[in-house]
């Protein structure tokens, strides 16, 4: 996006700052649904947002298609999160739950601080 529709650096934070928001906005209404509805149904659903968004990015054409599009990538992440936090939880045996978690999330942690230096 910055180099084809010439997005100056702020753009692009706010950018990332609206799938965040998204996000946060979205997680608890979407681990709320998936625990009344069922898990499988919503990672589908955010997984499809996901891939749409993905692909949504190469026809956006203006600063605002961008935006809109961080939106919906970020309820697609939503969607995707936290009936997958779920699914990962229910197979675990109870008694060892917290330390697999904890390491899950320590590894997904180190995955995105890493993903972000390289980047």
């Amino acid at each position: 996006m910055s180099f084809r529709l010439g997005m100056a650096p702020v753009q692009i934070g706010f950018a990332f700052s609206l799938i965040s928001g998204s996000i946060l906005a979205f997680t608890f209404f979407a681990g709320h649904f998936s625990d009344r509805y069922g898990r499988k149904p919503f990672v589908i659903l955010g997984g499809i947002i996901i891939a749409s968004g993905v692909v949504a990015f190469s026809f956006a054409n203006s600063l605002l298609e961008v935006y809109l599009v961080c939106l919906i990538l970020g309820l697609g992440v939503a969607l995707n999160n936290a009936p997958i936090n779920a699914l990962l939880a229910d197979s675990i045996i109870p008694d060892m739950r917290a330390k697999v978690m904890g390491g899950y999330e320590v590894i997904v942690s180190l995955g995105r601080t890493l993903g972000l230096l390289l980047l």
